[in-house]
């Protein structure tokens, strides 16, 4: 799509659902200079090399398929900073993790690089990254006014070669008093999506690079967040280490005569799959809150007689944005636990079940 149509199509959304204003291309403040991967007889090592130009330093955490690494006699993670470039490195001793990824977080924007599995005994090295033009009538703040409608449009274009387009996955999160209601969709033509209110109304079909969507406010109540991903892979290239790279958008709605997402002093707990760890290797449980505010997060453990029982575990890693905190904490047994939020006005729970393999 040229910059014209671009234009055109986004001039014409603003006239006839006038509360989403077009905004230019998501900048990227965040640039991978070098990802490396390497395997000796008793360790694998780690590394991706970055620049940045946020204040504070991004926040990051090295993942094994879905469970947040921890430092420990067998997980040694660094890292160090020269002026505006990081590097961050993770060695792994004794302990088998067959994948591997790097997720690394800058102001509204996210990256996830993953990589291979099962790693070569020579030595890789990736120096190329996905530079992706990301479009959208978001801003990462919007405000609405309520019984309107207005359509939601998101547009990326992959433009680096040796990396393919992949899809785009979406999730929207409001709340229904203490509950979270979690919908999501996807650019892909057989994907079964839960959309709830929002509406597809236009998909090309020579390509997934596009979609949109129309809503009412009234449906968003007292606020909700959306993420957008978008996913690419590495194509051929048998000497990079690097399998895949996904950015990660995140939007803020509201209503124009609140502060902020969601209704003062509210705050919901995702609900949580079961978690399935395997015995001798990292395991984490993350307890997703939603709300004005949410003040805290804490993990209990529940007892076969009912009763629960406080655990002295703090939160490992704790990654907070404007209405949502995720509390990751680190465990050791199977068993069934309890996420437990606090507003300083209400408090909610949910159970998860942890099973170890």
């Amino acid at each position: 799509m040229t910059d014209q149509i671009r234009a055109c199509v986004l001039s014409t959304l603003c006239c006839m659902f006038a509360i989403f204003q077009p905004s230019a291309t998501v900048v990227h403040h965040m640039r991978f200079v070098e990802a490396k991967q390497d395997v000796e007889e008793d360790a694998a090592t780690y590394s991706v090399r970055y620049q940045y130009r946020a204040y504070s330093r991004p926040q990051y955490s090295w993942r094994s398929e879905d469970s947040v690494l921890f430092p420990d006699a067998s997980i040694i993670i660094t890292d160090s900073y020269n002026g505006r470039e990081g590097e961050v490195i993770l060695k792994l001793l004794q302990a088998q993790h067959d994948q591997i990824s790097l997720w690394i977080k800058e102001d509204d924007v996210s990256h996830t690089i993953k990589f291979k599995p099962h790693p070569s005994s020579t030595p890789r090295t990736e120096r190329s990254f996905p530079e992706i033009s990301f479009h959208t009538n978001l801003e990462p703040v919007t405000e609405y006014d309520r019984h309107q409608r207005s359509r939601i449009a998101f547009e990326a274009d992959v433009e680096t070669p040796g990396y393919e387009f992949k899809y785009m996955f979406w999730s929207m999160v409001t709340l229904n008093k203490s509950e979270v209601v979690l919908n999501y969709g996807s650019s892909l033509p057989n994907f079964e999506s839960d959309s709830g209110p929002l509406h597809e109304v236009s998909r090309p079909r020579d390509h997934l690079h596009q979609s949109e969507y129309e809503l009412s406010t009234d449906d968003l109540g007292d606020g909700a967040i959306i993420t957008l991903q978008v996913i690419t892979a590495r194509k051929g290239a048998p000497s990079s280490p690097v399998a895949q790279v996904r950015e990660t958008y995140t939007f803020m709605l509201h209503p124009k005569s609140t502060s902020g997402p969601f209704t003062p002093g509210s705050v919901a707990i995702l609900d949580q799959p079961p978690v399935v760890c395997w015995a001798g290797a990292p395991c984490s449980i993350t307890c997703s809150a939603y709300g004005n505010r949410p003040v805290s997060v804490e993990l209990l453990r529940a007892n076969s007689d009912g009763s629960k029982e406080e655990l002295a575990t703090a939160p490992k890693a704790e990654i907070k944005g404007e209405g949502w905190i995720d509390a990751v904490f680190q465990i050791n047994q199977a068993g069934e636990y309890v996420c437990h939020a606090n507003s300083q006005v209400k408090d909610t729970e949910t159970h998860v079940r942890v099973y170890k393999i």
